[in-house]
Parts: structure tokens; sequence; C-alpha cells
């Protein structure tokens, strides 16, 4: 028969988890070889006395266990659901994908432990100061809004340079010998045109003619003028005109420039 449940024996106190609380827990009579005690309560102990199967006492006992049980609330299953619903339908990483990180880091050369503390110190023996962060402020703000080159400007700019390579460009010497000869004919079209470009010359002999209009005749002591070889074909008046080199003279009506 066992032994019935007593309060004041030792053998019959609850049994304390590891919180300190008492566990769902059942009397046994026939615990501890006949003299009785606590025993943790399994699905089979609950449906006996729910049958009818325990007295009043086994029932009492397993409420007053449930009682100092520390079961979640209907609030703190909410916030526990809420959380789960959260993470249901998250693209977690697989076990292949954290093994791939896993590998990629531990591959990584990162500074020693030794190499950050030399660093730390560094900083600690010379920390930048307030001046010397202003001044890192104003080359930033300086730097913001800049129209840098996008890459396809930059690229642009490459394949523009790559096809110049290798091209067979002018020396400075070739160039300077360029420009003396373009010097030189220009300083010989200035001897037979005038300021206002629109007078010819042409040369037979020792005569150089020139002509145009009246009006625009360049003075008789000018600088181009030779005293009677130089002559002057007024082409509106029809007039040919000698230069002493003081003053133009007529010596033959040749007929307008019809």
């Amino acid at each position: 028969m066992g032994t019935p449940y007593d309060p004041n024996n030792p053998l019959h106190n609850l049994i304390v988890g590891e919180d300190s609380k008492p566990i769902a827990q059942i009397y046994d009579p026939e615990a501890n070889s006949g003299q009785g005690g606590m025993v943790p309560v399994t699905v089979n102990d609950v449906q006996n006395i729910l049958a009818g199967a325990g007295d009043i006492t086994d029932l009492a006992t397993l409420l007053t266990n449930f009682n100092a049980e520390d079961f979640a609330t209907a609030t703190k299953q909410d916030a526990a659901k809420a959380v789960l619903d959260a993470l249901d339908n998250k693209d977690f990483a697989s076990e292949t994908t954290l093994l791939a990180l896993k590998t990629a880091f531990d591959n990584e050369d990162f500074a020693s432990q030794t190499t950050l503390a030399a660093i730390l110190s560094k900083i600690i023996a010379a920390p930048s100061t307030e001046a010397k962060q202003d001044l890192i402020k104003a080359v930033l703000d300086s730097l913001d809004g800049k129209d840098y080159a996008t890459e396809t400007k930059l690229e642009a700019t490459r394949l523009l340079l790559s096809s110049l390579d290798g091209k067979d460009f002018s020396t400075e010497t070739t160039l300077a010998s360029v420009l003396a000869k373009i010097t030189e004919l220009d300083n010989k079209i200035d001897s037979i045109v005038d300021t206002e470009g629109n007078v010819r010359a042409s040369q037979y002999g020792n005569t150089i003619e020139l002509r145009g209009l009246l009006a625009n005749r360049m003075a008789a002591n000018a600088e181009n003028i030779v005293p009677g070889e130089t002559t002057f074909w007024a082409i509106d008046d029809g007039w040919l005109y000698a230069s002493d080199g003081a003053a133009w003279h007529k010596v033959l009506e040749v007929g307008a420039w019809q």
C-alpha cells in the first residue's frame, strides 16, 4: 500500500528544479522503497487523475505544482509569435553560403593583435588634434561637388590616348623650320599687298606694277615703292601712275578696268 502523504515527512517535500522553483510533480506512496515521496508528473499521471484513478490529494498536489510554474502569459506568447512571424520567409543564408563565407574570412590576412595594439598605441601617443581634423574637413569639403570624370569619360580618354600612341609627330626642330618658311612667305606677301588687301602687283623685269582703286593707292614714298620702277594702274580712272619717291605722276592713260 505504501506510505500515505505526510507534509511533515522530509521525504515528502516538493522537488525543486535548477531555478529553485518546484517542478510539476505528484505524490507516489510507493516511492523511496515504499516510504512515499514526490515524483515528476508524467502524461500518464495527468490522464489517470483526470480519469479518477488518483485521489483528491494527488489532484490538489498536481494543481499546486502547476500553479507554481512560471508559464508564459498570452501576451508573452503573442510577442514570441510576432518574432517568429517576422522571421518567416526570410532569405537566410544556407549552410553552404555560410561555409563559403567562413572560408573567405579564414583566408583573409587580418591584422594581428600585436599590429592592432601598435596602431592603438600610436593613436594614443599622437592623436589627431581638432585643428588637424578641421583641416581634413576643409579638404574634403573642397572636393565635394567637383565634376570628376566618370568611368565612361576616363575610358574614352584612355582610348584616345591609345590611338595617339606610336604616331609620327613632328619634332620641335621640324616645326621651327616650318614656322620659318611661313614667316618668309608672309613677309613676301606683305611686300606686294597693301593694308587693305586688295592691291595686286606684277613684276616685269625691273618694273613693279601695282593696280587697284585710286583711293587705295599707297603713298608714293611707301616702304615697298621703288622710285622709277614702281607703277600703279588705277583701274577706276584708267591712268597709269609712276612714283618718283615723293609723288605719283600720270604717265599713260590705259583706260579703266571694264
